[in-house]
């Protein structure tokens, strides 16, 4: 049985507080806040700057966490971000700006000098209704020296487009002539 020597009803005689310093368990001066000293090197004390503080532990989290979404963006890039040329980007700017019923910026995308203009709203019923969305694109001929005035490169560029209603969806195969303009910028020729 264990000794309760601090408790009501001693069996030493002493009333209840004499005493009791000395007989206050290792658990009891723990909770209490002090220091045990158990004579045992069972948990040496930590030697000064060996201990790992919050601010240490937090920026080593971090940098981590860091370091793992950079290799993960990389391997990204690397592997499954599709690269794509300025003339095929004229071509996706295109669609997104005829999707969003922006046909005044379409029409901006066309070359000055362009035999062709840009899809109006009649002809592309309920645009307001359905999505254009560029799956693919590629560039599949190139003419480096163009014999037009006002063009210094021409190129083809195939796009897929799908067109989703929301019901159903139908993948386009679209070609379009992009011309790069004098001041080096890649605009719509003509979509055939």
């Amino acid at each position: 049985m264990a000794d309760r020597s601090g408790e009501e009803g001693r069996t030493d005689g002493a009333t209840p507080g004499e005493g009791d310093e000395d007989i206050r368990s290792e658990w009891d001066r723990t909770v209490a806040g002090e220091r045990v000293d158990r004579g045992d090197d069972e948990f040496p004390p930590t030697p000064p700057g060996s201990a790992i503080s919050r601010r240490g532990m937090l920026t080593y989290g971090v940098g981590s966490a860091l370091a793992t979404w950079l290799v993960i963006g990389a391997g990204w890039l690397a592997f499954f971000y599709e690269r794509t040329g300025p003339e095929e980007d004229v071509v996706r700017e295109y669609v997104a700006a005829v999707d969003r019923s922006h046909f005044y910026t379409a029409q901006e995308l066309f070359h000055e000098n362009a035999p062709d203009q840009a899809w109006r709203p009649q002809e592309i019923p309920d645009v307001e209704r359905v999505d254009l969305i560029v799956e693919e694109t590629e560039v599949v001929d190139r003419e480096t020296e163009p014999e037009t005035e006002g063009v210094e490169e021409v190129a083809l560029v195939h796009a897929d487009v799908t067109i989703d209603d929301g019901s159903r969806s139908e993948l386009l195969e679209l070609a379009f002539v992009v011309a790069k303009n004098e001041d080096g910028e890649w605009k719509l020729w003509q979509d055939t």
